[in-house]
């Protein structure tokens, strides 16, 4: 009896730690003040994000393109999928890499995020 329950106790952490943003937002947090600019952008799991921020966070709603030629340096941080940056990559081949990568992938494991800086957003 003891072996099962054993397994899963170990098991189950795993796993969640994979869906979980968790790690990835207390860095984010750290990095990122209250009073700090941070937006969402692109297609991902936004609540789990608010959630772990403990507050609201403004959707950025521009062309890719245009965010893509922000990205770099400033004090803007924008949190988007790990895909969406690397179709941003695509569209300029010198974009400099994501200041963070999470670990987990979302509740559905399929949204790996990142935390990248930008100005004049």
């Amino acid at each position: 009896i003891l072996v099962p329950f054993i397994g899963w106790s170990m098991v189950l952490p795993a796993i969640a730690e994979t869906k979980s943003y968790r790690e990835f937002m207390e860095e984010v947090n750290r990095r990122v003040q209250p009073t700090g600019k941070l937006y969402l952008f692109g297609p991902l799991h936004s609540d789990p994000i608010v959630y772990y921020r403990n507050m609201e966070i403004e959707i950025l709603e521009r062309p890719m393109d245009q965010v893509a030629a922000q990205i770099g340096t400033g004090d803007v941080y924008i949190i988007m999928a790990q895909e969406t940056w690397s179709r941003m990559r695509k569209l300029r081949p010198t974009l400099v890499a994501p200041l963070l990568t999470s670990k987990g992938r979302g509740p559905e494991g399929d949204i790996p995020i990142v935390l990248v800086r930008a100005s004049g957003v």
